[in-house]
């Protein structure tokens, strides 16, 4: 359920304030690691390159993208 909520906030934070979408997508690793959930890690890694790009960091954001590509 935490993850979920961490996954949700970073995503809509993609569209208003993604330094803090950033701060989510980063709980949300965390969470999915405990987790041992790779389609969790997956997810939470794509929304921390999502608001990434938002912040203009297109080559850590597509490093991370190819990170959640390999892990699904």
């Amino acid at each position: 359920m935490r993850y979920l909520l961490l996954k949700k906030l970073a995503y809509q934070y993609s569209f208003t304030e993604p330094a803090k979408g950033v701060e989510a997508a980063d709980a949300a690793i965390v969470l999915a690691r405990k987790l041992n959930s790779d389609v969790k890690l997956a997810g939470a890694y794509s929304n921390k390159a999502t608001n990434l790009h938002k912040l203009g960091s297109d080559s850590e954001a597509l490093a991370l993208y190819r990170i959640a590509i390999n892990i699904h």
